[in-house]
This record gives C-alpha cells, sequence and structure tokens, in this order.
C-alpha cells in the first residue's frame, strides 16, 4: 500500500493494485524490505523484489505421511513463505502463502503430460485471466534437471522465458533470462540472488 512501509510485502501489495487517491504518498515508489523496488519487470509481484542479494533458507517440515510442508525463513529466521501440499493425490496442488497463510500462488500439476507440466495462478484462482506461469520439463527424457517456464504473455511458448538447470554432482540449481543467472539455489543452505 501507498505510503507505508512494511518489512514484509502484504497480500494488497501482490495481488491488487492500490486505488488512487490525495495521500500524498500515492506516487511514492513501492517498497520491498525498506528498499524502493526499481525492477518493473515482475512476474508476482513488485513487493518481492529487491535492488540486492537476499539469502533465504528452506525447511521442511512433515505433516502426516504424504503431505509436507515448506518454510522459507531469511537469515535472521523470520519467516517470509509457506508452502504446502499434498502428493498423495493424482493431480498435485502446492500453495505458496505469505507468513500470516494468505495464498499468494498455486501450483497445480497438469494430469498426464508428457513434460511433467505445471501451471502457477495468482492467489488460489485456477481461473485463466490469473494464470502467471507454466512450468515444464524441457526433454521428454531427463537427463539433468532442466525446466522451462513460460509467462501467461508468451502465447506461441516456443521460447520460454526463463529457464531453470540444475546440476546433480554440485546438488544446486540455476535460473536463467536468456544468458543471465537471475537466481541460485545452493546445497546446504538455499540462497536466492536475485
Amino acid at each position: 500500500m501507498a505510503g507505508h512501509y512494511p518489512n514484509l510485502p502484504s497480500q494488497n501489495s501482490v495481488l491488487e493494485k492500490p486505488a488512487l487517491s490525495n495521500d500524498p504518498f500515492a506516487n511514492a515508489p513501492e517498497m520491498a524490505y525498506g528498499v524502493p523496488v526499481i525492477n518493473t519487470n515482475t512476474v508476482v509481484g513488485n513487493g518481492f523484489c529487491v535492488p540486492y542479494e537476499v539469502e533465504l533458507t528452506v525447511k521442511k517440515k512433515h505433516h502426516g505421511l504424504f503431505a509436507a510442508r515448506f518454510e522459507v525463513v531469511d537469515i535472521n529466521g523470520h519467516l517470509l513463505f509457506q508452502v504446502d501440499g499434498s502428493c498423495s493425490n493424482f493431480q498435485k496442488k502446492r500453495v505458496l502463502r505469505d507468513p500470516i497463510g494468505h495464498p499468494i500462488l498455486t501450483m497445480r500439476q497438469k494430469v498426464l503430460t508428457p513434460h511433467h507440466r505445471w501451471i502457477v495462478h495468482r492467489g488460489e484462482s485456477s481461473e485463466r485471466e490469473d494464470l502467471l506461469f507454466s512450468v515444464q520439463r524441457s526433454n521428454l527424457i531427463p537427463m539433468k534437471t532442466q525446466l522451462d517456464v513460460f509467462l501467461a504473455s508468451n502465447i506461441d511458448k516456443h521460447v520460454c522465458n526463463f529457464q531453470v538447470i540444475g546440476c546433480c554432482s554440485s546438488r544446486s540449481l540455476r535460473v536463467y533470462r536468456g544468458d543471465t543467472v537471475i537466481a541460485e539455489v545452493l546445497a546446504g543452505w538455499v540462497p536466492f540472488f536475485i
């Protein structure tokens, strides 16, 4: 929300743009973690972009036989995101939530697709107008982890917008936009360099 500089992005900053108002801070730059957001090419929302490296850790918590929950924390241990979902059902589904439990996006695996395609929508929606992106394996026979990411605006789907490439020997992955690395995940700890 304009004029407020929270430590964490609110649900409203992710899901909808604030309405025009007479607020003197209405034209102030959007803030994320107390820093003005510079990136205008975001997928989910500007509230999740900062102009510096951020180290995050993913912790896995088991809930029952087939369910798992992941928590994403910063270097100080503050909860930033939660991911929950079950892998026991035929159509897999994961929900990324903010620290208080509001859904940011929902990931669903398409049933019986050769490339193991997942589609990602804003919030808990499954409506076409809320589609953010889709992810699929680059190759039918996976020799290594290689995923193609297509934004919703990429209608042709011939060239991916992002690519995720994993390396088993170093237990790491990198996210590319063209030839540029925009994020990296390393074994043992999971920092994202954006």
